[in-house]
């Protein structure tokens, strides 16, 4: 259910981007559209390596929500910006340059990569957590002379 709900959130995505598998497979660094059209059917799941592309190549996208579904799709404009003090712009001196916005996309770019692992780090967790109550569900010696008898 819930790499459907994923699937959903990547199609409606594209969408919004306006624009179809292949292009958005191409704009990630894929030659085919392939891993797109298979994420879409759910022949694939998504795999950390695609969020991330995802993240370095559309810094609009809020991972969270395409990920969890909380959230809005796109983040908004200045939402990661640092704050310049006003106080800069009252003595005269020209607003940020070019370079302060393409930092602002870096910095909402890294930002993006810091939740995806976070919310793999937060899975593998759940994982161990769960492997290890199974270690010691099967290693409980009373457990185990209830099966042999």
């Amino acid at each position: 259910m819930v790499e459907y709900l994923f699937r959903e959130r990547f199609k409606l995505m594209l969408t919004k981007l306006n624009m179809n598998p292949n292009e958005f497979a191409k704009k990630l660094g894929y030659d085919r559209g392939e891993k797109v059209y298979n994420l879409i059917k759910g022949k694939f799941k998504s795999s950390f390596e695609m969020l991330e592309k995802i993240a370095n190549n559309f810094v609009q996208i809020n991972l969270q929500w395409l990920i969890t579904g909380k959230g809005e799709m796109f983040i908004q404009e200045g939402s990661f910006m640092v704050n310049e003090p006003i106080s800069l712009y009252n003595k005269g001196e020209s607003p940020p340059c070019n370079l302060c916005h393409e930092k602002d996309g870096h910095i909402r770019s890294i930002e993006n990569t810091v939740e995806v692992k976070k919310m793999a780090l937060e899975a593998q967790q759940q994982t161990i957590q769960l492997l290890k109550d199974k270690i010691d569900e099967l290693t409980k010696p009373g457990e185990q002379k209830r099966k042999a008898g």
